[in-house]
């Protein structure tokens, strides 16, 4: 995937909501992403590189 994602997108992407894409922007804690006006936006590549960058190995304090 290439180019901008709404984020309807995303969150189908990423098995979620829009609503919860929101949070997570309003939060500072989503992917990166682009205002164009009034609309948000999101590279595929910062979507996938959000994703990278919490994948987990372990859980704190628990069994994997």
């Amino acid at each position: 995937m290439t180019g901008l994602a709404t984020a309807r997108e995303v969150a189908d992407y990423l098995h979620t909501t829009p609503n919860q894409l929101n949070r997570l922007r309003y939060e500072g804690t989503g992917p990166q992403y682009i205002k164009l006006g009034r609309s948000v936006r999101y590279r595929w590549e910062d979507v996938f590189a959000w994703v990278d960058a919490n994948v987990r190995t372990t859980s704190a304090g628990g069994a994997a």
